[in-house]
């Protein structure tokens, strides 16, 4: 009897270990719960209450099973992925926290949690120039196979970063592979009959078939197409629901023939399209091939906060978001989501979104973030309100570095931007029917277009009430101005406390704006299109050069400190002293003008 009684007893416990788990794994919990994963060495089944018994999957995600799978996340609960290692996941967040009790994705205290959107391939060495497609400098190159079939949307990454397509012309940088004026000169007529005549040098080694052509394209972008023959130097493509540049000189480039693969950091997909070949980066052993998969989908959940996170080798895959995208959320449901010091860095987008895509949100901050080396990609897109934009770190981006559309409530302080020079590269863009936008104390260099701003084309009798001030904006030399206005009917900008330099003109405007005032900034020049209009308010500027429009003023103004002097100081990440005599003595503003006075941009200052 004793036996029976121990066993019914010892079922009894298990019966109440398992009913508990089960309740556990439901959520409903007490108190708020701190989970690991580790991908490498988690397993789902544990209770992922400690890193010895991490899981692989964090909740959420559709690979996850066991515990993982059955945990629901619940007001204050941390997920924190384990240091020094890859999660190779994707994560719908199903629950939301509370005020003031977020559910919180984070990252380890002793080393980088990297979220890794690209899976490894097995790579060996070409044996024969057989083997690799007909290359003849084939002992150089390496192959592996994709497990789908390869379109131009594919990505590879080696350990340093993204490798890109072999081309032909070279670009000249890089990075920025799909820039016209690195391409050869086209007849658009010809290609309009899915036809283009290639350079001798460029023709001379495809002795192969295979291979792409990129096509410059109305309305100023750049698309691919297959080579479906090559005859002699004319290759030929398929031109439907093309629109090719007639009245100018079009542009193209080879992209994807193996034998143009003549620099480290290149690859080319043979005509099977799933044979890659490759020349590897200097030190790299390894590559990876982008999946397409996106990290985090927030979907309607509200009180989330990601931080200190890193996320690598991310690639739309040639699909929308939420493909590729690092954080998403796309049903204008979701409040209080906050981002913070995040790594975002080696992604690559061909369809032009960027690790943070947000829509909708209400209550956002994105803070202390670094976003590095976004190929073809912007770094966030954004519809909401109560958004606050700061601190942020910008590097290398293809595409606009923070795109704001129907905003309101939003501040963009302290950020840094550099190194944005695609054909679509903006620093800022506040575009399409924002309100209420402050934009202050920051810094945007080496752009095409450090900042543009966009109307509601006349939809509405609202105000857009869009401030600039205390930033530092300077372009590229072949920009078309600074600060641009794509007009739209835009209704009250102040432009106030700015230093603005560089491009063709500093100020490039539209007469369609409405209540513009433009007072003791530093700026290279004016340009209004359509004219300077009445009711404009220009006072206390400074100008470095003045445009053939300023001089046709009545009372023209002069040119009271150097360019040349200004943006050297700059780069050398020095105030100019006739800079800062400007700001010394501009009339102070209320306090949402003059955040951080005597600053300018995010990183310099007056002494």
């Amino acid at each position: 009897m004793k036996r029976i009684a121990l066993l019914l007893a010892g079922v009894g416990a298990v019966a109440t270990i398992s009913a508990g788990v089960f309740a556990f794994g439901l959520g409903g919990r007490a108190e708020a719960s701190t989970f690991h994963v580790d991908f490498e060495a988690g397993q789902d089944q544990r209770d992922g209450l400690t890193p010895a018994t991490a899981w692989k999957h964090a909740p959420g995600d559709p690979e996850a099973t066991g515990m993982a799978a059955r945990t629901r996340l619940q007001a204050g609960d941390t997920v924190i992925f384990a240091a020094n290692v890859r999660y190779r996941g994707s994560i719908v967040v199903k629950s939301s926290g509370a005020p003031n009790r977020p559910i919180t994705f984070q990252a380890a205290q002793t080393g980088a949690s990297i979220i890794d959107g690209s899976e490894p391939v097995p790579v060996r060495p070409c044996r024969s120039a057989a083997d690799c497609g007909g290359a003849l400098n084939w002992p150089a190159l390496v192959r592996f196979e994709t497990s789908e079939q390869a379109t131009e949307s594919l990505a590879v990454f080696s350990e340093g970063g993204p490798l890109r397509p072999a081309q032909e012309p070279d670009p000249s940088d890089d990075f920025y592979r799909d820039e016209v004026d690195d391409m050869f000169d086209a007849d658009g007529q010809l290609m309009g009959s899915g036809a283009i005549k290639l350079p001798a040098d460029i023709a001379s080694r495809m002795t192969s078939a295979g291979g792409s052509l990129a096509l410059w394209v109305m309305p100023n972008r750049v698309t691919y197409r297959p080579i479906t023959q090559l005859e002699g130097d004319t290759a030929r493509f398929d031109p439907s629901k093309l629109r090719f540049y007639t009245k100018r000189m079009a542009k193209a480039a080879v992209i994807d023939h193996v034998s143009l693969i003549d620099q480290p950091g290149e690859y080319a997909v043979l005509q099977d399209r799933r044979t890659v070949v490759a020349m590897l980066p200097p030190g790299s052993t390894a590559l990876s091939v982008g999946s397409g998969r996106p990290a985090f989908d927030l979907g309607r959940t509200s009180h989330v906060a990601i931080r200190g996170l890193r996320f690598e080798n991310m690639s739309d895959g040639g699909r929308l978001a939420p493909g590729g995208v690092a954080i998403f959320a796309d049903t204008g449901a979701s409040s209080d989501i906050a981002i913070r010091d995040n790594t975002f860095r080696n992604f690559v987008m061909p369809r032009g979104q960027g690790p943070i895509i947000l829509r909708g949100v209400n209550g956002l901050r994105i803070v202390g973030n670094t976003f590095d080396t976004i190929m073809l990609g912007s770094g966030m897109r954004l519809t909401g309100s109560d958004i606050l934009i700061e601190g942020n770190r910008m590097r290398r981006l293809g595409r606009t570095g923070i795109m704001l559309i129907g905003t309101s409530g939003v501040t963009v302080q302290g950020n840094h931007i550099d190194d944005i020079r695609g054909v679509h590269g903006n620093g800022l863009s506040v575009y399409l029917d924002n309100r209420n936008v402050r934009i202050v104390g920051n810094t945007v260099v080496n752009a095409k277009q450090p900042a543009t701003f966009h109307g509601d084309r006349g939809k509405g009798a609202h105000q857009n009430n869009i401030l600039f001030a205390n930033n530092l904006f300077i372009a590229t030399p072949d920009a078309l101005g600074s600060l641009i206005s794509w007009g739209a009917y835009t209704r009250g900008v102040t432009i106030r406390n700015n230093v603005i330099l560089g491009g063709r003109t500093g100020l490039r405007l539209s007469s369609s704006d409405t209540g513009v005032t433009i007072a003791n900034n530093v700026v290279s020049g004016l340009i209004v299109a359509g004219g300077l209009p009445e009711g404009w308010s220009l006072e206390g500027n400074e100008w470095t050069s003045i445009t053939f429009q300023q001089r046709r003023l009545a009372s023209p103004p002069k040119v009271s400190i150097s360019a040349e002097r200004a943006l050297a100081a700059f780069a050398e990440k020095q105030t100019p002293v006739d800079v800062c005599d400007v700001i010394r003595r501009r009339p102070i503003g209320p306090p949402e003008l003059d955040a951080a006075p005597g600053a300018i941009g995010a990183d310099l200052r007056c002494p």
